[in-house]
């Protein structure tokens, strides 16, 4: 006899913190790629003397799982933009048990990052790896609303793209390679 199990979602988990252990649903069904518990933690690690009581951005959200590490490890507040209306519920659901304050913004990135004030600590932008634009989300960035200039800005991008960011502009003081990935962190000058 052979039964056949089809998974409609999987879970990944909360790494560390207030919420260490908690689901974090992930559909198959939505076009997403999550954040791999590596790359989160490697992340994490990085800017973990920061983030206590930051204001994080977290820019193509997806899941909302790298909001989640956020707030668990003690930022005072995340803002998620995606624009994929369809990850609505599966957000919804993955902040159920979230206590800190959160919100939810279905709009594309640019007009996000043209139109709002950036009062942030912490702005990551994972955009889809074929996304065509990632230096043009930087640019709007600095033409934009900025109100904190000393804002941490981290891409998460394939390692082998060339990205070509302005160094009069910005300062790149990290860099790490994660299988294909890597996360660029910069600075505005």
């Amino acid at each position: 006899m052979f039964f056949r199990i089809v998974l409609k979602s999987l879970f990944m988990y909360v790494s560390a913190g207030k919420y260490k252990g908690k689901k974090i649903l992930f559909p198959k069904a939505l076009a997403v790629r999550p954040v791999m518990s590596l790359v989160r933690e490697a992340f994490f690690s990085i800017i973990f003397k920061d983030i206590v009581n930051s204001k994080f951005l977290d820019v193509f959200a997806g899941t909302g799982i790298m909001s989640v590490e956020a707030l668990s490890r003690g930022a005072s507040l995340a803002h998620l933009v995606e624009y994929n209306k369809k990850t609505k519920a599966t957000l919804v659901k993955n902040f159920s048990f979230v206590e800190e304050f959160y919100n939810f913004f279905f709009q594309r990135a640019e007009d996000f990052l043209s139109k709002k004030d950036l009062f942030y600590d912490f702005i990551y932008l994972d955009p889809p790896f074929n996304y065509k634009n990632k230096i043009n989300l930087l640019e709007i960035i600095l033409k934009g609303r900025l109100l904190n200039n000393k804002v941490n800005i981290i891409m998460h991008c394939p390692f082998s793209e060339d990205l070509d960011i302005n160094t009069s502009k910005f300062l790149v003081y990290n860099l790490k390679r994660y299988g294909g990935s890597k996360l660029i962190f910069l600075k505005i000058l």
